[in-house]
């Protein structure tokens, strides 16, 4: 259990620049495509698959409504759910009651939640790597303190965010893959809304 709580707060961890070297300068053609392709996405929705740094697997729903909503319902093996409200970033364990809250501003999700969604706006695209049937950018912020990245997979055809992968600032990977993804539907506003403890 405690594991699973600290696997499903990665995605609240900050997101911190690297200390690795520069790799070769990426294709500008290509950011600019997928940047495009982020900016023209108003809404995500998908099952997921997330992975920890020992292999342990959960599994969920994924919701995202750009700018600033987005939901991860855990349905296995615990039922954990984080909200994205707007302004705050919010992880509830009802096996616990515990709830934990982080500014948008603080966490890797920020990138992907922004209005506008700019590679060179406040991160630092650390490596950019083109292999297969994929892309893959990984940002790291401007100005932080220790080490940490954000990587997000793209594949080519069709072109779709496919997974995106947080290392925090102890070198630990947690993985999410995107399955069944659907792009700009509806998507009720009520699940981007923290209905609090019920008593």
């Amino acid at each position: 259990m405690k594991k699973l709580r600290l696997l499903s707060l990665s995605l609240m961890l900050p997101l911190l620049v690297s200390t690795s070297n520069a790799q070769e300068k990426p294709s500008q053609q290509i950011l600019k495509m997928l940047e495009t392709y982020l900016n023209n996405t108003h809404t995500f929705t998908a099952d997921f698959e997330q992975i920890d740094n020992n292999g342990k697997l959960s599994h969920g729903k994924f919701y995202l409504s750009r700018p600033g909503k987005l939901r991860l319902q855990y349905t296995d093996p615990t039922p954990l759910t984080i909200i994205a409200d707007g302004q705050f970033l919010i992880h509830h364990d009802p096996s616990t009651q515990e709830i934990t809250t982080m500014a948008i501003s603080e966490t890797p999700a920020e990138f992907i939640l922004r209005q506008n969604i700019n590679f060179n706006e406040n991160v630092k695209v650390m490596q950019f790597q083109e292999e297969g049937n994929s892309y893959k950018v990984t940002l790291a912020r401007n100005k932080a303190a220790e080490t940490g990245t954000f990587t997000l997979k793209f594949s080519k055809t069709p072109l779709k965010l496919v997974q995106w992968i947080v290392i925090d600032s102890q070198g630990l990977d947690t993985t999410v893959n995107l399955m069944n993804l659907k792009s700009n539907t509806p998507i009720d506003r009520n699940l981007f809304v923290f209905q609090g403890i019920s008593p």
